[in-house]
Order: structure tokens, then sequence, then C-alpha cells
């Protein structure tokens, strides 16, 4: 398991079908170190902190090897990091063998899985 990008971002602004909304789905890898706290990665925010952010949802992962899925499914080719929001894209993150309590150690930064996520509707912008 190798982390390919550490991606954030800021609220903005976007029209959806036809509604004015705010989301931090496009994410941006970074190249510089961040500081990763209990409420998450330094530099990102969460629009909607009732369903995203916070103590149990501070970093979100995201295996690229979804990515090609997607692609497939698309009828495109992704060569971008954070496309569905995630902070940390991760080469091969096979969920199947991830469960809820496993601790991951990168660096001297600790992280544990609290509870699956899913992108919001906002990843059909």
């Amino acid at each position: 398991m190798k982390i390919l990008s550490i991606n954030v971002s800021e609220p903005k602004k976007v029209t959806f079908n036809g509604k004015e909304l705010i989301t931090s789905i496009y994410k941006k890898p970074v190249a510089n170190k961040v500081q990763v706290t209990n409420q998450g990665i330094e530099g990102d925010r969460q629009a909607d902190l009732s369903v995203h952010g916070g103590y149990d949802k501070a970093v979100y992962a995201y295996s690229y090897s979804h990515y090609q899925l997607w692609g497939e499914k698309l009828n495109t080719q992704f060569n971008e990091y954070g496309l569905v929001g995630e902070n940390l894209t991760i080469d091969i993150f096979d969920e199947d063998e991830i469960y809820i309590g496993d601790k991951f150690k990168i660096n001297n930064c600790i992280l544990q899985v609290s509870q699956p996520r899913i992108p919001c509707y906002k990843i059909g912008i």
C-alpha cells in the first residue's frame, strides 16, 4: 500500500442542476508536507460538516485501482488524483481486507479506520 497523493480543497460555490451549492469535492494534490489532526488534514475543509469531516471522518482514503473501473464505465482515462473527493489516493487499497478499527502508520501519523465512507451525490458534478 503506497500513498500516491495527498489531496485538499477549500469549499467553493458551484451551480449544479440549476442550484447553487457549496462543495469541497474538488480536491487537488499538494506537494508539501501537511499536518494531520483529529479533525482532518491541514488546508482541507468540508462544505457540510453534518456528513463530512470531523473526528470520525477526518481523512478520506480511496484506492487508485478503482479509477480504472470508473474510466471503463465512463469511457475515459483519469490521470489526476483526488477525483472522488478523497484526501489520500492510495495505489491499491482493498476494502475487502480493511476493517473498522484497523490502524495505519504513515510516517509519524497513525490513522484508524472508523467507518466506511461513500462519496456524496456531489461526485456527479
